[in-house]
């Protein structure tokens, strides 16, 4: 058996067993649980980076998160970037972008 550090041999025995007895369908919900609230953290996170984001960029950014660039891409597509990363991908100024976007026209066609 594993030894916690902040546990007690006693009380990791305890809940070793307490996990034994507990039927399959609930250890299935409480794995069910901790992901959901794992992406919701990670969403969380993804909005304070990227505050202006709206929905659709940000479940794509979560899906670069949970399945990897890669695997994302195939999936969803090409991954989103922000204006800033738009310009230094292009090798434009971060301005030049701002500008043609202010006039409604796509630098990146």
């Amino acid at each position: 058996m594993t030894t916690l550090s902040d546990t007690s041999p006693e009380i990791e025995r305890l809940q070793v067993e307490l996990m034994r007895q507990t039927p399959a369908w609930r250890k299935l919900y409480l794995v069910s649980q901790l992901n959901q609230t794992v992406r919701l953290l990670a969403l969380s996170g993804l909005r304070q980076r990227y505050p202006q984001a709206g929905p659709e960029e940000l479940n794509r950014r979560l899906a670069d998160l949970l399945l990897g660039p890669e695997l994302a891409g195939r999936a969803y597509g090409p991954e989103v970037m922000t204006i800033a990363e738009t310009a230094q991908y292009l090798r434009v100024p971060l301005s030049s972008l701002y500008r043609l976007a202010q006039a409604g026209n796509d630098p990146a066609p």
